[in-house]
């Protein structure tokens, strides 16, 4: 007895079976699913080959194909992919491109590995893709934003002192539940179901401990039924600057709910400390202070491998960078060894002889 895909069309006159392209971009959602793959890359891969329905810097496979090619998976040939590529490559920032072109990829190496294609309609090359500056805050830009921080709240300075002691992820951070802290193991654990890479690791933690105990003494009889660990407030109030919203920065007398603190929450927040602590040089989100906490790993004496652990990275060349912006204290070796140095200060800094 024969086995037929959902989403496949037969003719009467007996031809090889035909499946259309959304929903041959379906079962390669399905597949994802089956495999574990978490709702944020789920999400990334829909828009990508569907469209989220709101207006994106690229152009979804599905709608352009329903548009300028054919609906039908074996029509989507080397022409309309090479006409498809080069509209998105002209339309897009490079590495919105280098996406396109990955996830393009692996949909039709999928579509060819599951006998829909009979070969790859087009070699896809992957462009080289641009490597930004890592963002990292100066230690003056953390300090000013210690200062604003203590004057919040304690859980706000809990989430402050956590992200510079660990470096965890946003999503990983308001993922974490209440027995994921273990004060008497001066651990934090990252469960396997919300790492970005499906591992599960163990996080040291010191200084950040007893401000986590005060923040935990916060928690009312109803809030303690609410396994997770950092909870959102009622009513909370998001800072957008301006004059008018000057009244809005206190949040100490806010009331813990039982709702827990979202990525977009915690983007808020951190967002508000840099606008009140004045920053503008460096981008104030949950992620710069994970490159803070690596490069200052670094840059104290701790090694590379420890890192990675810690940081959750699956391969050592990711955490490498961070190597880049450590080795060595830029600006302050250029003061010390520059050749103007000795020149130009009026011999009150000279090189020593063995120098």
């Amino acid at each position: 007895m024969s086995r037929f895909r959902k989403g496949t069309q037969f003719s009467a006159s007996g031809e090889q079976p035909t499946l259309t392209l959304e929903a041959a971009i379906q079962e390669f959602l399905g597949h994802h699913r089956r495999k574990g793959s978490g709702a944020r890359y789920l999400e990334e891969l829909t828009s990508y080959l569907i469209g989220s329905g709101r207006r994106c810097r690229w152009l979804p496979l599905l709608p352009w194909c329903m548009e300028n090619a054919s609906a039908m998976i074996h029509n989507l040939n080397r022409e309309a992919l090479a006409r498809y590529l080069e509209t998105t490559r002209l339309a897009s920032t490079p590495n919105v491109y280098f996406k396109v072109t990955g996830i393009v990829r692996m949909f039709l190496c999928y579509m060819v590995a599951e006998k829909h294609l009979a070969e790859m309609p087009l070699s896809i090359e992957r462009p080289k893709r641009l490597k930004a500056e890592v963002a990292v805050f100066t230690r003056a830009e953390v300090f000013r934003l210690r200062d604003v921080v203590k004057g919040e709240n304690e859980r706000d300075w809990a989430i402050f002192t956590l992200l510079l002691d660990t470096g965890i992820r946003c999503g990983e951070l308001c993922s974490l539940r209440l027995d994921d802290v273990r004060f008497d193991r001066r651990e934090v654990v990252v469960r396997a179901s919300v790492s970005k890479n499906k591992n599960a690791r163990v996080v040291p933690i010191s200084a950040s401990i007893p401000a986590l105990r005060r923040y935990l003494k916060l928690r009312t009889n109803s809030t303690r039924q609410s396994e997770s660990f950092f909870l959102s407030f009622y009513s909370t109030p998001v800072f957008a600057g301006g004059a008018r919203h000057e009244a809005r920065r206190s949040v100490k007398s806010l009331v813990l709910s039982t709702t827990p603190l979202t990525r977009v929450g915690l983007y808020q927040l951190v967002r508000k400390w840099g606008r009140l602590a004045g920053l503008t040089e460096s981008r104030c989100s949950p992620h710069t202070f994970r490159h803070y906490f690596a490069t200052h790993f670094l840059r104290r004496g701790g090694d590379i491998v420890s890192l990675q652990r810690m940081l959750g990275h699956s391969r050592l060349d990711v955490t490498e960078r961070y190597l880049k912006l450590s080795g060595a204290d830029v600006s302050a070796s250029h003061e010390r060894y520059s050749p103007a140095v000795e020149l130009f200060s009026g011999g009150k800094q000279r090189l020593s002889a063995s120098e």
